[in-house]
């Protein structure tokens, strides 16, 4: 028995299902594209300050710092300088930094002991030569080209 819901499900609701016809894929890509929270704040931010608002910030401010027909996105900008600047919040200096130049990459690298170069300067395999009852051992030693390596398989092929 599946669970109860904690409220009753409306009538129009129920009247929109519409079984899944056999072949039918209703969502191919599996994903979600509904952005409701992104899609309203980019609307509210081409969205003039009202002007009540826009004064109250000037005037604690002690200056014009938010000039007539301001939107929401430059006051909010600004309001994040602020307090990247004034209060020293290292989260809005982060944040106005990671806007404009996105996220701060990771470095990493990768060396031997010492700073020497992963891969070790030779290596040396051992193949037995015929398979017999003694083994004879023949060793190939094999190095990382070099330089001078390429230049002399470069002039080979021309």
């Amino acid at each position: 028995m599946g669970r109860k819901r904690p409220h009753p499900v409306p009538e129009k609701c129920l009247r929109n299902l519409r079984p899944v016809k056999p072949g039918e894929i209703r969502n191919p890509k599996g994903i979600n594209r509904k952005t409701p929270w992104s899609t309203e704040n980019y609307k509210l931010s081409a969205d003039p300050l009202p002007e009540k608002l826009r004064l109250k910030i000037n005037k604690k401010a002690g200056a014009e710092i938010l000039k007539k027909g301001v939107t929401w996105a430059q006051a909010n900008s600004i309001r994040l300088g602020m307090s990247a600047v004034l209060d020293g919040q290292v989260s809005a200096s982060k944040e106005l930094r990671e806007s404009v130049e996105g996220t701060a990459m990771q470095r990493m690298e990768l060396t031997g002991a010492e700073g020497q170069p992963l891969l070790p300067p030779s290596l040396e395999i051992t193949f037995p030569e015929k398979p017999t009852q003694e083994i004879e051992e023949e060793t190939i030693t094999v190095r990382p080209p070099t330089d001078r390596d390429a230049s002399n398989s470069a002039k080979a092929k021309n």
